[in-house]
């Protein structure tokens, strides 16, 4: 369990967004584990020859036999449009070795295809990541994008009618809400207390068609 402690003005800057980014990081756990994610088989059918030529090995050095990825794999979005290229061109300006740490940081190492120099493996993950969105996301993306700016949309409507607290317990069945404090059901056997410190929004919204449905956001470190 992950607890995440609110402030008030963490509360009030709540928001959603939609980050392409974040949706090709938690694809990786489809193309890990396709048989956990029964919803998302026709969408690895329809990409399955256009994935072919992606570098398999660099993507799944992004994600642990957890299904965690790193932080960097999910971005605050800077509006509801974000912007692929953005998000991109961000995660080649951050410090090599702060992603590289991020990585050793989820896997106990560095993984085999990021060792030797941190500017060129930092260089590696953006045009593989680029790569990858063309061949499996680019031609579907259009359809995704509609899909999660109506969900925004809904969500904000559920606020005008039943409250903030009521639409984030909505969420989805590994999240809840209560007294400013957000929890987080994972694979972690301990609870671990987070003070959240302006890191918790936007939230992207749950009904990707490249994810189960389960709440992410840049409070969702994991």
């Amino acid at each position: 369990m992950l607890r995440y402690e609110l402030s008030e003005a963490d509360v009030g800057d709540i928001k959603f967004g939609v980050s392409p980014l974040c949706e090709m990081g938690l694809s990786l756990r489809a193309l890990t584990e396709p048989g956990r994610y029964p919803l998302q088989s026709a969408w690895l059918a329809r990409t399955a020859s256009a994935r072919a030529g992606a570098d398999t090995a660099v993507l799944l050095a992004l994600i642990d036999e957890r299904l965690w990825t790193p932080d960097f794999l999910n971005p605050r979005p800077s509006s509801p449009l974000t912007r692929l290229p953005d998000e991109l061109a961000a995660l080649g300006r951050r410090d090599p070795r702060l992603v590289l740490g991020q990585l050793e940081k989820l896997h106990g190492r560095v993984p085999q295809p990021f060792r030797g120099d941190p500017a060129a493996a930092l260089r590696l993950i953006v045009t593989v990541l680029a790569d990858y969105w063309e061949r499996a996301f680019a031609p579907h993306w259009p359809r995704m994008r509609s899909i999660l700016q109506a969900d925004i949309v809904h969500r904000g409507r559920r606020v005008a009618q039943s409250g903030l607290a009521v639409m984030l317990n909505e969420l989805a069945p590994e999240m809840s809400f209560a007294d400013n404090v957000v929890s987080v059901k994972n694979r972690e056997v301990n609870t671990r207390v987070v003070a959240a410190e302006g890191r918790v929004s936007p939230s992207c919204p749950p009904c990707s068609p490249t994810a189960r449905r389960c709440p992410r956001s840049s409070m969702s470190r994991r």
